[in-house]
């Protein structure tokens, strides 16, 4: 068995559009989310900043990468 996290983090989360609480400058609980217009490719598998807590985002082509690479025990949510 084996056991990743991913410390890469990307600003994406527009704060002003979703709903989320703060603590202390950092992000508690997610209840929407939107995120802002990226202009770069950000990291495969990459965890919101200020809110290292909630589990990585992973972009489609890792998901398709996945599926492709016949792995299994993933589970994988789209969010919306």
């Amino acid at each position: 068995m084996y056991y990743f996290n991913t410390t890469s983090t990307e600003d994406i989360l527009d704060l002003e559009k979703s709903e989320v609480s703060m603590f202390d400058g950092y992000i508690t609980d997610i209840r929407s989310i939107v995120f802002k217009a990226i202009t770069h490719c950000p990291p495969a598998l990459f965890k919101i900043e200020n809110h290292i807590t909630h589990p990585p985002i992973a972009t489609q082509e890792f998901v398709d990468a996945v599926a492709e690479s016949g792995l299994t025990g993933l589970i994988f949510e789209e969010l919306t």
